[in-house]
């Protein structure tokens, strides 16, 4: 007897978009992407962290990107955003996984903002298959709001979809991304670097916490930073310089309205890849100002997200660090990031495990998180 095809779609939602993708597996054990969409984000459906404000804004917005895309299917997965997640690692004692999961979370909770009782959570033990080795596990909490997630839960349900599954979006982007697959042979040899007491660190592969990895992606509302280690998440920080913020400080310095900056930001603005700000007052050099401002701002927070695993972790370096989302369509971006933070930069490719769609539009990356949460579940559903 054939094996069934099943179909999962991903729904990634954002302040300025909602995107969704329809990812088949075939009976032949290939995964196939058979559909997608984008379109804009409700207005005041959710701030520009990703919450959501409002639910039935919210809803109208994901029943458009189905239309607008073709799809008919009603089993869906969706994910919270970075923003919206606490995402912490440290160590517990060895104990069964009923008791650690609940352990977990009060030992865990001093790193919440809101009660345990208003937490929505999960618990990822490292190494512990491997209980003789050690009499500790380490273990990574991942929690959110109870509220934000009920919020939108009912922003689904209005929407009249069946939510099969809610995950990190930083976990969607490892999965589409290939995140702790990597072959150590095809990284370039590392590097000594001394951290700031002038101790070397690690310089091999394996030997010294495996493989470092990092995912930049570039939002409207906000750039996330998630770092891996050996594919498990270590590191997830967001901030509030995205998109937006580029097109806020356009407008500032030439007095337009946001809808004027945001068509200068798509046709007119780019970044100097050697990270220098023009002088002069004429509107051309106006733009480069207010968009290499803004992307020095960007980058000096990724540096602190790096910097801070580094000096967690013995001051290795990052092996390798994949950038997505729609800002890295900006030109100069890619080159940018490359020059300032010192790392080779790839961009994203969430096809890379997928049969390729002929007509699939030139902005792939912008789908990563739509992709990865499609696969997470269409291999269970």
């Amino acid at each position: 007897m054939f094996k069934r095809t099943k179909r999962i779609v991903g729904l990634d939602y954002g302040y300025a978009t909602i995107r969704a993708a329809e990812v088949e597996l075939a009976a032949d054990g290939s995964y196939r992407l058979l559909k997608w969409g984008t379109v804009p984000t409700p207005e005041g459906a959710l701030d520009n962290e990703g919450k959501v404000l409002d639910p039935a804004r919210l809803a109208a917005g994901l029943k458009e990107v189905l239309r607008e895309s073709g799809i008919t299917t009603k089993k869906v997965v969706t994910m919270i955003p970075a923003a919206g997640l606490v995402i912490r690692n440290f160590i517990m004692p060895f104990m069964d996984v009923v008791e650690l999961r609940e352990a977990a979370i009060w030992e865990g909770s001093q790193y919440l903002p809101y009660p345990v009782e208003e937490t929505t959570y999960d618990i990822i033990p490292i190494y512990y298959q491997n209980p003789e080795q050690s009499s500790d596990a380490e273990v990574i909490l991942i929690a959110a709001h109870s509220p934000e997630v009920e919020r939108l839960m009912q922003a689904f349900h209005q929407a009249k979809l069946e939510v099969v599954g809610i995950d990190a979006g930083p976990l969607a982007l490892a999965r589409a991304l290939g995140i702790g697959k990597v072959d150590p042979q095809n990284l370039p040899p590392r590097q000594i670097i001394d951290d700031p007491l002038g101790e070397a660190a690690a310089t091999g592969y394996g030997i010294d916490g495996g493989i470092s990895e990092a995912i930049i992606d570039l939002g409207s509302g906000t750039t996330d930073v998630a770092i891996f280690r050996d594919a498990y998440i270590r590191i997830s920080r967001s901030f509030t310089i995205g998109g937006c913020q580029f097109e806020e400080r356009i407008a500032e310095r030439l007095g337009l309205e946001l809808g004027e900056a945001h068509q200068i930001k798509l046709t007119k603005a780019s970044i100097n890849v050697d990270g220098i700000v023009p002088l002069g007052d004429d509107e051309e050099t106006k733009i480069g100002q207010a968009v290499q401002e803004v992307a020095e701002e960007m980058v000096e927070e990724m540096q602190r997200s790096l910097d801070y695993y580094r000096a967690q972790n013995g001051w290795i370096p990052i092996d390798r660090i994949v950038v997505t989302g729609a800002g890295v369509r900006m030109p100069g971006m890619v080159e940018y990031l490359h020059n300032i933070l010192g790392v080779q930069i790839e961009l994203a490719d969430p096809l890379q495990n997928l049969v390729r769609a002929d007509n699939f539009p030139s902005d792939v990356e912008a789908y990563s998180g739509a992709i990865g949460l499609a696969l997470w579940k269409v291999n269970t559903e």
